[in-house]
């Protein structure tokens, strides 16, 4: 675990350059806002917030909030592994996900079958929502695809939060092409079981 991670410092988190990625051994960038605007979730019950960064019960580290919460969404022969999805990015209500593509994720005509694109959505959404402090389930999505995904070997899914109530949990999720390429755009809502990341 790399020790620059982001610490809490008077209740203001520092800047981080980037955190091991404990289950693959991978960099992983830390994006955290400093921008006061950004909905922080601050007392919405679910659990933690950016200010904070704590359980209900106890004042959590964040990097140790963060390897938590990578080991419990990578965990092996799950989903987002078996997928060739991984965590690339972690901050208060943002999470941002890769997937490599790969024959299984085709559909008939060469493109990215829309389940896999909605699937790395739902993914990186719920990454996000996690981030809050609490186990969450996805409760709503929708997705509008603006682009077919043809011969790309990787897409890129960032989710950034829009609202963290105390029980509903609601983000805007875009999916790229590495190039840049918008390929759909997601409105993931999450509801927080109300059970601390441990």
């Amino acid at each position: 675990m790399n020790k620059n991670a982001d610490k809490v410092t008077d209740k203001k988190l520092i800047n981080a350059d980037e955190i091991t990625c404990v289950d693959s051994g991978k960099d992983m960038d830390i994006a955290v806002s400093s921008d006061e605007n950004v909905n922080r979730g601050a007392g919405n019950g679910v659990g933690m917030n950016a200010d904070s960064v704590q359980n209900e019960d106890n004042a959590l580290d964040i990097e140790d909030f963060y390897d938590k919460l990578i080991k419990l969404r990578m965990k092996q022969g799950v989903g987002l592994e078996n997928m060739g999805c991984k965590i690339v990015g972690l901050g208060p209500g943002r999470a941002t996900m890769e997937m490599e593509i790969e024959d299984i994720h085709m559909n008939p005509i060469g493109s990215v079958h829309g389940g896999m694109i909605f699937f790395l959505a739902d993914s990186a959404g719920g990454t996000a929502a996690f981030t809050r402090g609490s186990i969450a389930v996805t409760s709503n999505g929708g997705i509008h695809f603006v682009n077919a995904a043809m011969n790309v070997k990787k897409l890129v899914a960032e989710a950034v939060e829009i609202k963290a109530g105390k029980n509903l949990l609601t983000y805007d999720v875009t999916i790229r092409t590495v190039e840049g390429k918008v390929i759909a755009k997601a409105t993931m809502e999450y509801s927080s079981l109300h059970i601390p990341i441990e």
